[in-house]
């Protein structure tokens, strides 16, 4: 039995999709600035894992979109704090291919329409205050084609994410992207490399502390979390 295989069968039962307009979406009048979870987070800060999901019968992957802005990243959720970062990873990929919809959460978490599904990044950043590590997980998914899940049905889009070619994607044809993740964590779906670990000490951190005002999108979206020096 594989890792993530054996992962998905000691997810609890009572393990259930979050609603999707929970979290941090509620009356922020920035919200149309920065990048919003699959399924909320309660925290400004957190940990998260971002997935690269490719599906090889279509030849597409999935994308996230802010529906107010149309910028676009990597689909994504809040990692749980009582699970490990594969359970995590797990749980937030059903929650992102079922659209928050709990009979295709549960069927999901049954019978899984996965052939491959591992860790590929981890990037982690230490916060200036409390020396708190925050860490966000790269997860790559590949679709089973034979898969016995009948009731899951791939490369469907939903308000906040759509499949597009991959070919575009290494094409670097899509526009409003935020951040080179996209990009380069794309290119496991063709050729997967080592997994890698990227660290942020405090003094690398503050180098990413925004001005005020902030001189880029970059920077106003960094600027929502509160981080700095003080």
């Amino acid at each position: 039995m594989d890792l993530f295989t054996a992962a998905a069968q000691e997810l609890g039962e009572g393990n259930q999709p979050a609603s999707t307009e929970g979290g941090n979406q509620r009356n922020d009048p920035n919200q149309d600035r920065y990048l919003i979870p699959e399924g909320g987070s309660k925290e400004r800060i957190y940990d998260c894992c971002a997935f690269v999901i490719v599906c090889p019968k279509h030849q597409q992957m999935a994308i996230y979109r802010n529906p107010t802005s149309g910028n676009i990243w990597l689909p994504f959720t809040a990692l749980p704090s009582n699970r490990t970062w594969n359970e995590g990873a797990l749980l937030g990929s059903f929650q992102v291919l079922s659209g928050g919809v709990p009979e295709k959460f549960i069927s999901l978490k049954d019978d899984m329409p996965y052939e491959e599904a591992s860790i590929m990044d981890v990037f982690r950043f230490q916060l200036p205050q409390t020396l708190k590590n925050i860490v966000r997980v790269g997860y790559f998914i590949k679709l089973d084609q034979n898969t016995t899940n009948k009731t899951f049905a791939c490369c469907q889009n939903t308000n906040t994410i759509q499949w597009i070619p991959l070919e575009t994607v290494h094409a670097g044809a899509v526009d409003r992207v935020w951040g080179p993740e996209l990009l380069e964590f794309s290119r496991w779906a063709h050729t997967q490399g080592a997994q890698q670990l990227h660290s942020f000490s405090v003094k690398k951190a503050f180098f990413y502390v925004p001005r005020d005002p902030p001189r880029n999108l970059e920077e106003a979206m960094l600027k929502t979390s509160g981080v700095s020096e003080k």
